[in-house]
């Protein structure tokens, strides 16, 4: 069975995983890579549990393609900044990073 994530699109974006976990459980891996986000933490694990930053940028998303962390297959909830649903899927975090650019693109009228 896949984790459960949920995707919050507002003045940037939060991933973060369903239920979350409490602050002091979730280990900083921005240090781990040269490309960061705004926040990157995982569990004890070492799965992905909580992304934010600004927006999905598409050099953010060639860099991580191939990071066995970011291939993880979840289901994904979309929800409003209030939490209301408003969408699924199913995909790794390249797909919800792919999803969030593509969002943001649409909503901020860019060509991809």
């Amino acid at each position: 069975m896949a984790r459960k994530l949920a995707i919050q699109i507002v003045n940037g974006f939060v991933i973060r995983q369903e239920p979350p976990l409490p602050y002091k459980e979730l280990i900083d891996i921005n240090n781990d890579d040269k490309m960061y986000f705004a926040k990157l933490y995982a569990d004890r694990s070492g799965k992905i549990c909580y992304i934010f930053d600004s927006g999905a940028r598409t050099t953010q998303i060639k860099y991580y393609k191939d990071n066995e962390r970011f291939q993880e297959v979840c289901d994904f909830d979309v929800v409003t900044y209030n939490d209301k649903p408003v969408g699924s899927f199913t995909g790794s975090f390249i797909d919800a990073l792919i999803y969030i650019k593509n969002f943001d693109d649409k909503r901020f009228g860019r060509r991809s």
